[in-house]
């Protein structure tokens, strides 16, 4: 016959994964994300079209204005894209 041993159970709280919190923080990483594109896409939207009626009022200085408009859509963008990327290791760092 086979002797049956209890084994005692310690938990860690350190080492506890509170799974409630972690799928919390999974939504609010998916929703931040949702509102940064939501953002970005309203921003670039106003930039193009006050950028266009700028060169509608002055035609002379497309350039420029097209210029500077480029230059504010790669930076609304590269800030979105920022905020994506925290977004996702949130939601991959959780396990």
């Amino acid at each position: 016959m086979k002797r049956i041993t209890q084994q005692r159970i310690t938990l860690n709280p350190l080492t506890l994964k509170p799974t409630i919190i972690m799928n919390i923080a999974i939504a609010m990483a998916a929703l931040s994300a949702s509102i940064i594109v939501i953002a970005t896409a309203f921003g670039i939207g106003k930039l193009g079209s006050h950028s266009v009626q700028s060169i509608a009022r002055q035609p002379e200085a497309a350039d420029k204005i097209r210029a500077t408009m480029i230059l504010a859509a790669g930076l609304i963008e590269g800030v979105a894209l920022l905020c994506a990327v925290i977004c996702l290791l949130v939601i991959l760092l959780q396990s």
